[in-house]
C-alpha cells in the first residue's frame, strides 16, 4: 500500500472513515429503533464529521469547479462533498426525532443513505490509489489515464455503486411506507398478475419490433405499455391476492437493481459499442433470463419457468446460429406466452368486498388454483 507522504491529520481522517464505513453499514442493514441501531448511529455521525472536517484540511489532489482545473492545492469537489456529507448527516440526526411523521422518516433514511453512498465513493477513490494491486490493475485497463481515479475500472466501481445506492433509496422508501402501515395480506405472489401483464406487453412489443425491423424501439414501447397496464391489474390483483409482502417487494428491487448495474456496466465501459446486434440481443436475453429465474421467489413459479424458457430458447438460437429477428420473434411468443398465463387469473370475477385481512402468505386463495 501507498502509506507514505500521510500527516497526522491524514491518518485521523483515515481512521475517521474505517468506523464510519464499519458502523454505517450496520446501521444501514441491521433492524431499526434498537438501542444498538441508536447507538451505532451516534457513532457513524461523529465518525463522519470527523472525517469531513478533516477532509478539509486534504489538499493532495483535487478538482476545481470555477474555474475547471484539477491538481493539489485546490478546494475543489471532494471538499465540496465532505460538506454535502456533513450536512446529510446533521439532517439525518435532525429527522430522527420526528419520525412520527411519515415525510420526516423518509428523510432520515434518505439522508442516512446518501451519505453513505458517499462515503463509499470516497473510499473506492482511496481503495485504486493506495492499494498498489488495484492501482496497477486500473492503469494498465485505461493505460492513458492521468491517475487511478479517471481510469475506466473506477468508473465502473462508482457506476455500480450508484446503481446499488438508487436501488437502496427504492428499497428504503418501501420499507418506510410498509412499516407505518397496517400489516397487509399475501396470498401467494400477488406480483405474478400485475408482472404478467407487463411481460404480456413487452411480449407484444417486442414481436412488433421484430416485424417491422424496430426491436428496440418495440420494446420500449411494450415497456411503457407494459408500466400502465401493471399498475391497473395490481389494484385488481390485491382485491383477491392483496398486496405483496416486503420480502417479495424487497427481492423484485434487488433483483431489477442487480440488472441496472449489469447494463449499466456493460453500457458504460463500451461493450455494447464494440459488438452486433445480435450479440447484444444474446446477451440481453441471458441477463432477462437470469433476471426471470431469481424472479421466482418474488412473482412465483410461472416467472421462473419462463426465464428457463428464455435461456433454452436463447441456446437453441446460438447453436443454431439463428437471425436476430428469428430470435426476437421466439423471445416475443415465449414472453407473450407467458405473460398472459400469469395474468390470466384477473379476467375472472373479482368479489364485491375485499378478501378478509386475516389472509396472509401461504393460506388457500379464495379462487380455486390461481394463488400461484
Amino acid at each position: 500500500m501507498l502509506l507514505t507522504g500521510i500527516s497526522l491529520l491524514g491518518w485521523v481522517h483515515s481512521l475517521a472513515c474505517l468506523v464510519a464505513l464499519l458502523a454505517g453499514a450496520y446501521v444501514l442493514s441491521a433492524r431499526k429503533g434498537t438501542r444498538r441501531h441508536r447507538t451505532l448511529g451516534w457513532w457513524y455521525a461523529a465518525a463522519t464529521a470527523v472525517q469531513a472536517i478533516t477532509a478539509m484540511t486534504v489538499y493532495r489532489f483535487d478538482i476545481g469547479i470555477r474555474p475547471l482545473r484539477i491538481g493539489p492545492h485546490i478546494f475543489g469537489i471532494f471538499h465540496w462533498l465532505a460538506i454535502a456529507m456533513l450536512c446529510l448527516v446533521a439532517l439525518a440526526i435532525f429527522a430522527a426525532g420526528r419520525q412520527r411523521r411519515a415525510l420526516w422518516a423518509h428523510i432520515h433514511a434518505q439522508a442516512m443513505l446518501a451519505s453513505y453512498y458517499i462515503l463509499i465513493g470516497g473510499f473506492i477513490n482511496e481503495a485504486f490509489v493506495r492499494i498498489l494491486p488495484l492501482r496497477t490493475l486500473a492503469l494498465s485497463l485505461t493505460p492513458r489515464a492521468s491517475n487511478p481515479i479517471n481510469t475506466l475500472l473506477v468508473g465502473e466501481f462508482q457506476t455500480a455503486s450508484t446503481m446499488i445506492w438508487l436501488a437502496l433509496a427504492i428499497w428504503f422508501a418501501i420499507k418506510v411506507m410498509r412499516d407505518r402501515r397496517p400489516p397487509v395480506f399475501t396470498i401467494g405472489y400477488p406480483l405474478r398478475y400485475s408482472g404478467g401483464l407487463m411481460v404480456l406487453c413487452i411480449g407484444a412489443g417486442i414481436l412488433g419490433g421484430a416485424f417491422m425491423d424496430r426491436i428496440g424501439n418495440g420494446l420500449l414501447m411494450g415497456a411503457v405499455a407494459g408500466f400502465i397496464a401493471a399498475r391497473i391489474g395490481a389494484k385488481r390483483a390485491a382485491l383477491v391476492w392483496g398486496r405483496p409482502s416486503l420480502a417479495q417487494l424487497r427481492l423484485m428491487i434487488i433483483v431489477i437493481g442487480l440488472e441496472f448495474v449489469i447494463f449499466g456496466l456493460l453500457g458504460r465501459g463500451g461493450a455494447f459499442v464494440k459488438m452486433d446486434r445480435t450479440l447484444i440481443w444474446e446477451i440481453s436475453l441471458a441477463v432477462v433470463g437470469f433476471h426471470f429465474l431469481l424472479m421466482r421467489w418474488s412473482h412465483g413459479p410461472w416467472v421462473a419457468a419462463l426465464g428457463a424458457a428464455v435461456l433454452t430458447w436463447l441456446g437453441i438460437g446460438i447453436a443454431a446460429h439463428l437471425p436476430l429477428t428469428v430470435m426476437a420473434t421466439g423471445d416475443g411468443l415465449l414472453k407473450l406466452g407467458f405473460g398472459a398465463a400469469m395474468a390470466w387469473p384477473l379476467v375472472r370475477p373479482v368479489p364485491t368486498t375485499p378478501a378478509a385481512p386475516g389472509y396472509r402468505q401461504g393460506s388457500p386463495p379464495p379462487l380455486s388454483g390461481s394463488a400461484g
